[in-house]
């Protein structure tokens, strides 16, 4: 049959046929309820008679090794309130004279100022994230980072910004991120692909209301007229992914958008 994704409602747990699920957790549907070619059944969150309760399987865990590299997010900035996002490219440091510069695309969250009455005020001015090749492959990691400059330092760089809504805190941005599988990004046979990244997490910033509508066209808008000067290739795209196993546990990474057959049912819970 037919690997089907479903959604379910985002509330920290729900009930699925009498079992509770958990957000974020990808789960095997068992074959007697795999009848048909796409199956989605309804939420329910009313009792059932004993026997027709079937045992729910746990959680599939991703044995692949973690993509988030966050040792250099200071804890405490979890909680700083982020002001506004900024979408910026930079030429490489390491490129010669002769050498074609291709812009790196990531964001940098601005903080709003510390609390006046915390014991240690923090030096933290804006959260990177970035996503960026692993050394001698094409896999991405999600680089979390606290940082004492509120942008980019390289004197050679392009920057858009957008004001948040709502007083997000850090937390929610990497929880939403996270969520929405952006740790999970392979780049293309070129090694590239940031700007598809960087535009998509902005496109998801927006539909959660995070940021003002338009934002995701505005930065879209805003490569075109800048990217033939800075970035001499087209809109290079990598592809976000998800690990889940197979029937027998075994792992398999699977394209977002791409259909594969299975013996099971495999469900992600987002």
């Amino acid at each position: 049959m037919r690997l089907t994704w479903f959604s379910v409602p985002t509330l920290p747990v729900r009930r699925y046929y009498n079992v509770p699920i958990r957000i974020g957790s990808v789960y095997k549907m068992p074959l007697l309820m795999a009848k048909c070619h796409q199956y989605s059944p309804p939420i329910d969150n009313s009792p059932m008679p004993p026997k027709q309760v079937f045992s729910w399987p746990q959680p599939i865990k991703s044995v692949a090794p973690t993509t988030v590299y966050n040792k250099g997010l200071q804890p405490a900035d979890k909680d700083r309130v982020v002001e506004r996002v900024v979408a910026t490219a930079s030429a490489p440091v390491s490129a010669g004279k002769n050498e074609k510069k291709v812009f790196h695309w990531r964001l940098y969250l601005v903080l709003a100022p510390a609390a006046a009455a915390q014991s240690k005020p923090s030096s933290t001015k804006s959260i990177l994230f970035d996503m960026s090749p692993t050394t001698g492959g094409l896999t991405g990691t999600f680089i979390i980072a606290s940082k004492v400059d509120a942008q980019s330092r390289s004197r050679e760089k392009i920057e858009l910004q957008f004001p948040t809504h709502g007083h997000p805190t850090v937390a929610h941005f990497i929880d939403l991120f996270l969520e929405k599988g952006m740790d999970r990004y392979n780049f293309n046979d070129k090694g590239m692909g940031c700007y598809h990244w960087t535009v998509t997490g902005i496109q998801h910033l927006e539909e959660a209301g995070m940021l003002t509508a338009g934002s995701a066209k505005s930065l879209d808008n805003f490569y075109k007229q800048q990217g033939p000067q800075r970035c001499p290739v087209a809109n290079e795209k990598g592809q976000f992914y998800w690990c889940v196993a197979n029937s027998d546990d075994s792992e398999r990474v699977l394209s977002q958008n791409s259909g594969y057959s299975e013996r099971v049912l495999i469900i992600r819970v987002v």
